[in-house]
């Protein structure tokens, strides 16, 4: 019976770890917490350079046209990104 006791301590004796260095392992731990909450909310913070194309009044429907009447229609097309925009085609629908 007294043998058992003595294999737990052995083993516990084994697996302790001193307190200075629990401290220096949360303290690391904690440090890397740190760095990767700052830098990560840093580097998504960041908008990538894209060009972002807003047009006003996407949609317009012309009324009742005559056969042979010409209608025209301005679309104005911004461009709210940081990049430049290239419009290289356009198509009517």
């Amino acid at each position: 019976m007294k043998s058992e006791p003595r294999k737990l301590q052995t083993v516990s004796r084994f697996f302790f770890v001193g307190d200075r260095f629990m401290k220096r392992i949360w303290q690391n731990v904690f440090v890397l917490f740190l760095v990767l909450v700052f830098f990560g909310n840093w580097v998504f913070a960041q908008e990538a350079k894209r060009p972002r194309i807003v047009i006003e009044g996407m949609k317009h429907e012309f009324k009742d046209i005559k056969q042979g009447e010409v209608v025209a229609h301005t679309f104005r097309v911004f461009n709210k990104g940081n990049a430049t925009l290239k419009i290289t085609k356009v198509k009517p629908g």
